[in-house]
């Protein structure tokens, strides 16, 4: 559960004196350990206009309110399996997107075959994302992209070194 009402200090050393100053913006990073999300979704919340900063810095108050509403829709539904073309139709979602969150980790696989089932919290955080976002809108992203990781492009090197 996130911090209700977060604030930083900053603290400031002299050669004599110490002075402590309270902020609310605070590096994207130190957010996301001190509200337990991922820095990269609180990064692309931040990159879209949903909560206030830049690409290295946030409102933490604000992201610990939208976290909260994130905290409240995943909790709602949480642990419970739904079929994709269940939820698809249940949330107003598409099957491939839905499929596409799943691949790039952001939704949870609770009964993998014969049918897919996956965990409704999940859904339930992409819908609230979608309504912080205002709405879908083509070629906006609902879940920040994953980075790549870098494991699988030395795994082709090594492949590849090993062949000549």
């Amino acid at each position: 559960m996130p911090i209700l009402n977060p604030h930083a200090t900053l603290v400031v050393k002299g050669n004599d004196t110490t002075m402590s100053i309270a902020t609310e913006r605070v590096e994207i990073s130190h957010a996301s350990r001190i509200l337990n999300i991922d820095d990269v979704m609180l990064r692309h919340l931040v990159t879209a206009g949903v909560i206030a900063g830049n690409k290295h810095i946030c409102d933490l108050s604000q992201a610990a309110a939208i976290v909260a509403r994130l905290c409240v829709a995943q909790d709602s539904a949480a642990g419970q399996a739904i079929y994709v073309t269940e939820a698809a139709e249940k949330y107003d979602l598409e099957r491939r997107s839905i499929y596409n969150w799943i691949r790039a980790g952001w939704i949870q696989v609770i009964q993998p075959e014969p049918l897919v089932q996956v965990d409704e919290g999940d859904l339930c955080v992409a819908r609230e994302l979608i309504a912080l976002l205002g709405g879908r809108q083509s070629g906006r992203p609902v879940f920040p992209a994953r980075p790549r990781k870098r494991a699988h492009s030395r795994r082709k090197r090594a492949d590849a070194t090993a062949g000549t």
